[in-house]
């Protein structure tokens, strides 16, 4: 399998490209979590729009639905792999970020029993990604 790398970037004057199965498995959580529902026409309930809860006042409810809503969607939006667990936390200070603005969402799943991995989408300000292997 072949995907288009994201974020989306050239190399060497073409689109970068990976066959790396759990790399493509990486992308596709991540942009489900980064999508905002109604962002894609042809795909209004697709994704979860992680970013809408950095300046909302969340308590552990609201946190706990979002979990499970988020377990529903990657579910059903990325074949191929079983999601384990979804742990969400919130910027405390203790990262160098201000407290509260900053949110970390990290999926654990497994590509067969025995590879377990997981990816960080940290949202602040600025959206980025941290993978651990």
């Amino acid at each position: 399998m072949r995907s288009i790398y994201l974020p989306f970037q050239f190399n060497n004057g073409k689109v970068a490209t990976t066959s790396d199965f759990d790399e493509i498995i990486k992308q596709k959580i991540i942009d489900v979590l980064a999508v905002t529902k109604t962002e894609r026409p042809m795909r209004p309930r697709y994704g979860l729009g992680t970013y809408t809860f950095l300046y909302e006042p969340v308590d552990p409810l609201i946190w706990e639905d979002f979990k499970q809503d988020a377990l529903v969607e990657l579910r059903e939006a990325v074949s191929g792999v079983r999601i384990n667990d979804i742990v969400i936390a919130e910027g405390d200070g203790s990262r160098g970020e201000e407290e509260g603005s900053t949110i970390y969402v990290t999926v654990y799943y497994s590509i067969n029993p025995s590879q377990k991995s997981s990816v960080t989408l940290t949202v602040s300000d600025i959206l980025n990604e941290e993978t651990y292997g």
